[in-house]
């Protein structure tokens, strides 16, 4: 799974982590602050969940994962199907 964000002018780096909440659950840090940078001078920073970001967790139905960006406090975050 991937996330990216536009960072404001200047910003080299963001830094990240994955949530998860399971149904009836409550919102978990999957993992701890990884560093999101700027992608090959692109105008965007990107992270990924998983080994090569096609790989991970396994969750149930209606699970909510989000990802949060620690510099902004954004979170988004989708819904298991």
């Amino acid at each position: 799974m991937y996330a990216s964000t536009n960072p404001t002018a200047g910003d080299r780096a963001h830094h990240a982590r994955w949530l998860y909440q399971r149904p009836g659950g409550k919102l978990t840090a999957a993992s701890g602050w990884k560093r999101a940078p700027r992608v090959n001078g692109a105008g965007f920073m990107e992270t990924h969940w998983g080994k090569d970001g096609r790989t991970g967790p396994h969750y149930p139905v209606r699970t909510k994962i989000c990802v949060q960006i620690k510099e902004t406090g954004k979170q988004a975050c989708v819904t298991l199907t």
